[in-house]
């Protein structure tokens, strides 16, 4: 099963602030991973909208992410914490259910 991670982040700013990504801390660069895009767009002159997204999210993707945002006036941040699941085998999920009544 393909496993699709979308994060957004939605800011104002002037002037026109910039967008860094992180994970644990570290910038994201998107040449570095696969299936991995980070778009932004803008409705006006003030407010935005980046949007993290990945295709195909390998186990490593698991942890803290942060949406930092920067210009003269300052900065902020907003942060996202992603887990991963393994799928869950109902069959087995079942069949451990009843062992475990009797």
């Amino acid at each position: 099963m393909r496993k699709v991670l979308a994060l957004n982040c939605s800011y104002n700013g002037w002037p026109s602030p910039n967008v860094t990504w992180t994970l644990n801390g570290m910038p994201l660069n998107t040449a570095a991973y696969d299936s991995l895009t980070i778009n932004s767009s803008t409705a006006d002159d003030v407010n935005y909208t980046s949007m993290l997204i990945w295709l195909n999210v390998p186990d490593r993707a698991q942890g803290n992410y942060s949406c930092i945002i920067a210009n003269i006036a300052g900065s902020i941040h907003k942060e996202f914490y992603v887990a991963l699941k393994s799928k869950i085998d109902f069959k087995e999920f079942i069949q451990r259910s009843i062992l475990l009544r009797i």
